[in-house]
């Protein structure tokens, strides 16, 4: 839009003389609701072409510039063959995967290549469809946990930018509404250690809409959750609930230090950048072939995230590699509260109820819930609370072979049995 002013020449005619918007009248119009309401609205900017899932079940590239439909602005940084045969769409991923220390026989390089497959068809999901935490995990410094994570992200988001360790609920509020309001695809924990149990994490993750209060006034912003969350760690253990909402890499070292090891080629966020248009070509390849294909569905399935599984765990599936949906069985990402109940439920089991203090003794004999109440000395009430709420959440629950743990009671008066299935909770007979 050019402004202009109206003139009349000495001929007598008039002209329209180009002429540069004033303060006042640009101030006006960005806040008049006639410009505001006739803005498009930008749900994602894109870096390269991405594909879509179009309503009528379509898939295709996007093109570039704004897309209506999808919300979607894209301004591609890179151009890149949209023909690549998924032949060597295959090379192309397993070269850049080579050299990274895979612990297992498949399923941590699967949930690798689902990581860039997800984020590259973002757009295949709308509102309120919950994704994954990718937590990728290594038994040492220097093993690649962060470089594996950048592999996921820089293909399609270009530059990956990291955002430190988890902190507190009030930081990572903070974090993660800061995230939400840039309209972020990713955000990138890294380096995290000990337990991994943020409650508002994970109620982040299952969220469509995100809300809080923007620091320093006294306002709050909502928007949409498209952000998928990257979590690295050393030797990090898991709750129940982040562990049933997560797809694990596992990454093993053997060298005693990460300096020793020899490497074919250097990997690093300046040699990742320029590959970006062969990974995403091998990316599109991949999608393009499953698509041709039927769509085919993956070996099983995710109760956290069914409709994120059913298609990208397809795709990857289907490409030859192992299902990125198996479970995982990682001693260092398990979930320890959860195992320790296990054993506490078959140490209680045919025996008789113990009190709160009894079952504190009983757990340190046997190694039980260390994180929580050490190994000796009087336990903190912060500690008792923990050890509490924890015990209450499997109130009732059934483990293995029908045994049912109790609590009895409450504050003081508590106390902790394992029953049969087939008993109520009274310890009558059903």
């Amino acid at each position: 839009m050019v402004c202009f002013r109206v003139a009349q020449r000495s001929d007598g005619n008039v002209v329209s003389l180009p002429r540069t918007m004033s303060t006042d009248a640009a101030q006006g119009v960005l806040s008049a609701q006639q410009f505001l309401s006739r803005l498009p609205k930008v749900a994602r900017i894109a870096t390269a072409r991405l594909p879509v899932m179009r309503k009528n079940g379509v898939i295709e590239l996007l093109p570039s510039g704004y897309d209506r439909e999808s919300l979607t602005l894209t301004l591609p940084q890179c151009d890149y063959d949209t023909a690549l045969p998924s032949l060597a769409a295959k090379t192309v991923i397993n070269e850049l995967l080579s050299e990274f220390p895979f612990a297992d026989d498949g399923r941590s390089k699967a949930v690798t290549i689902a990581a860039m497959v997800g984020l590259f068809c973002a757009g295949f999901f709308g509102t309120g469809i919950p994704r994954p935490i990718f937590i990728y995990l290594a038994n040492a410094e220097g093993a690649g946990k962060t470089l594996c994570a950048k592999v996921a992200i820089t293909p399609t988001h270009g530059f990956a930018t990291i955002d430190g360790a988890l902190k507190d609920k009030a930081e990572t509020a903070k974090e993660l509404l800061t995230a939400v309001m840039e309209a972020r695809p990713y955000i990138l924990f890294d380096n995290c250690k000990g337990h991994l149990d943020s409650p508002f994490l994970e109620s982040f993750v299952t969220a469509a809409v995100w809300s809080g209060r923007i620091l320093g006034v006294s306002k709050t912003f909502a928007g949409e959750n498209l952000l998928t969350v990257f979590v690295t760690g050393n030797g990090c253990t898991v709750s129940p609930d982040m562990r049933r909402r997560s797809l694990f890499v596992e990454l093993f070292m053997e060298a005693e230090r990460a300096e020793d090891r020899n490497f074919k080629r250097f990997l690093d966020d300046a040699e990742l950048l320029p590959m970006r248009p062969r990974i995403l070509a091998a990316l599109w390849a991949l999608v393009r072939k499953w698509d041709a294909a039927g769509r085919p569905k993956p070996s099983r399935t995710h109760t956290a995230f069914p409709r994120w599984a059913e298609v990208i765990g397809g795709i990857v599936e289907f490409a030859g590699y192992g299902c990125p949906l198996e479970t995982a069985e990682i001693p260092s990402a398990a979930d320890v509260d959860g195992s320790d109940m296990r054993e506490l439920v078959k140490l209680l089991a045919d025996g008789e109820p113990q009190k709160f203090e009894e079952l504190v003794v009983l757990s340190r004999e046997k190694g039980l819930f260390e994180r929580i109440i050490g190994s000796d000395g009087e336990l903190k009430p912060s500690d008792k609370s923990t050890l509490g709420r924890l015990l209450k959440r499997y109130d009732r629950r059934v483990f293995a072979e029908g045994r049912r743990f109790v609590v009895d009671g409450k504050g003081h008066s508590r106390s902790f049995r394992v029953v049969s299935e087939t008993d109520d909770v009274h310890g009558r007979h059903g």
